[in-house]
């Protein structure tokens, strides 16, 4: 029973991340918006255009890879 309502707790919080938005502003990881303004490495910029090496502010995000 317990499994059961973590794995619904997991799905319904993948499904809460996928709906954000990306903004310009937005760090990206794996596509998902993770809501901060900075990336931690550009690894997590996956989707970025732009990435500013040392954590630095992300360019425009997108969720495809366009």
């Amino acid at each position: 029973m317990k499994h059961r309502l973590l794995l619904s707790l997991f799905t319904f919080s993948l499904l809460a991340a996928s709906s954000l938005s990306c903004t310009s502003s937005h760090a990206t990881e794996g596509g998902r918006c993770t809501g901060k303004k900075y990336c931690t490495a550009c690894k997590n910029c996956r989707y970025c255009k732009h990435c500013a090496k040392g954590g630095g502010s992300c360019g425009i995000c997108t969720l495809s890879r366009r």
